[in-house]
């Protein structure tokens, strides 16, 4: 956004992280390959050829085939659109070949045959598809996982970050949380308002340049 009224690192108090799921690297049935390795062999043998969708321009799902693009040496065509169900539709009626996309979205069409999944791009193998591998395993350091966490006003006073911490953590540790969100690829991401600024400042650089490298004019 070219005139953001808000400055997440000055206007917002960070409390914990809660949930974490990565992406999927989905393809449609027309595409000929089974692994990430013969995806990529078939892309460097068709550059400008192959298409993938994402969310939107200069969103996660944008830059997690943009840094996928960068490490695999492929020239490949990036589609947005707007939100999840026009992308995913377009997918299966194969007008774009590939997505990454989350596994509430992806795994029902994985699992009754009209998509194939060829990796991960979380820290190491899923537990919803420890079989997948990680794009790690190919790229080191290839890692985009999408997080979910709770975060506060600016100047939010220590006992409510106390409070709303406790909460939370113990609500990520009851059995029937990871029975809810397990199946989903949801991952839950217990930690202390440390690790979760930790996390920010770790995460600004990386997709910064991730968005230049991609051209990504602020709109």
């Amino acid at each position: 956004m070219k005139n953001l009224r808000t400055d997440p690192m000055r206007d917002l108090t960070p409390v914990t992280t809660m949930f974490s799921t990565p992406f999927y690297l989905v393809v449609n049935n027309s595409i000929p390959v089974k692994t990430v390795q013969e995806l990529i062999d078939y892309a460097k043998a068709r550059p400008g050829k192959l298409t993938y969708a994402s969310l939107g321009r200069g969103g996660t799902h944008h830059l997690t085939g943009e840094m996928f693009r960068q490490r695999a040496g492929i020239d490949i065509l990036h589609v947005p659109y707007k939100g999840s169900a026009p992308a995913m539709n377009d997918l299966l009626g194969g007008q774009v070949d590939m997505m990454f996309e989350g596994g509430a979205s992806t795994f029902p069409y994985v699992q009754s045959g009209r998509l194939r999944a060829l990796a991960s791009t979380g820290p190491k193998r899923t537990h919803a598809m420890p079989d997948l591998p990680a794009l790690t395993e190919f790229f080191p350091g290839l890692v985009m996982s999408a997080w979910i966490a709770l975060v506060g006003p600016r100047g939010l006073p220590q006992d409510v970050i106390d409070t709303l911490t406790g909460a939370v953590q113990a609500m990520l540790k009851l059995p029937s949380t990871e029975e809810k969100f397990g199946p989903l690829g949801v991952e839950t991401m217990p930690g202390t308002q440390a690790d979760f600024l930790k996390l920010i400042q770790s995460e600004i650089p990386v997709l910064t340049k991730l968005v230049q490298d991609a051209g990504v004019e602020p709109q």
